[in-house]
C-alpha cells in the first residue's frame, strides 16, 4: 500500500481514510447532539445550521451564507424568514451597498445558539481534557488547516 506524504509521520492510505472517516463521524455526532437540543427548543435542523453559520460572524451576506451552507436561494428563503419572524436573526442592509442584505444573530438568537450548542461544547471539552495544552494546540491547528479554503 502506498504511503501518502503528509509531513512526519507518513500515513498509509488506509490510515488516512480511517482518520478522514472518523473526523466526519465525529462532526456528525457533535451536530446530532446540537440538533437534538435545537429540536427541544423548537428549532429545526435547517434553522440550526443557519444559526451555526451566523454564530462566529458579526454579519454575513445572504449570498455568502448560501455558499457556506451549499444551499439554493429558494431553500434558504423559508428558513431565514422563519428565523426573522421569531427574532432569532436580524436582516440589515450593507453600508457600502444597500441592495446587498446581510444577516446576524439577534442578542436572543446568540443566547439561544449558546444554549443549544452547550451539549456539543461540553462533550468536546471532556475529550480535550485528555490532552495537554500543546496537544490541544496541535488539534486546533489541524482543524484550522482542514477548514481553510483549498
Amino acid at each position: 500500500m502506498a504511503a501518502i506524504r503528509t509531513g512526519r509521520p507518513y500515513l498509509h492510505e488506509a490510515e488516512l481514510d480511517l482518520v478522514a472517516d472518523r473526523l466526519v463521524h465525529a462532526a456528525r455526532c457533535l451536530e446530532d447532539l446540537a440538533i437534538e437540543s435545537a429540536e427541544a427548543h423548537a428549532i429545526a435542523a435547517s434553522q440550526w445550521r443557519v444559526m451555526s453559520a451566523l454564530a462566529p460572524c458579526s454579519s454575513l451576506a445572504l449570498g455568502d451564507l448560501r455558499s457556506k451552507l451549499n444551499v439554493t436561494k429558494q431553500s434558504l428563503h423559508g428558513v431565514v424568514e422563519s428565523l426573522l419572524t421569531r427574532d432569532i436573526i436580524i436582516k440589515h442592509g450593507d453600508a457600502a451597498d444597500g441592495r446587498r442584505k446581510s444577516l446576524r444573530l439577534s442578542t436572543g438568537g446568540a443566547v439561544l445558539h449558546a444554549t443549544i450548542a452547550a451539549g456539543a461544547r461540553l462533550r468536546l471539552a471532556r475529550c480535550l481534557r485528555e490532552f495537554g495544552p500543546e496537544q490541544a494546540g496541535i488539534f486546533r491547528r489541524i482543524l484550522n488547516l482542514l477548514t481553510e479554503a483549498p
